[in-house]
């Protein structure tokens, strides 16, 4: 219980997420990847941990970039120019 105190102010831990935390040497709340907020044991699956996103807002922000993202990547166009515009400036600053 000691290991896992830092669990104690969350309201609903149980035993399993203690384990969870001590056996993948968890010694603080996860963070959300888009807003750093705290984050909640998985409740569904108390076997994949905590959650990657503080709520649905977040994990749905992380769909929406990562969609931008590959089309971003599928455009070539872009990808040529980006290129171009980066050997300018590496180009200037030598």
């Amino acid at each position: 219980m000691e290991s896992t105190k830092f669990l104690d102010d969350v309201s609903d831990i149980n035993f399993t997420t203690r384990i969870y935390c001590i056996i993948n040497n968890i010694t603080e709340i996860p963070k959300c990847k888009i807003c750093g907020n705290n984050t909640m044991p998985n409740k569904k699956d108390q076997k994949l941990g905590w959650n990657e996103f503080c709520s649905d807002k977040c994990r749905k922000s992380r769909e929406i970039l990562s969609l931008e993202i590959n089309n971003k990547l599928k455009d070539y166009d872009w990808l040529y120019n980006q290129r171009i515009k980066e050997s300018i400036l590496k180009n200037q600053s030598n």
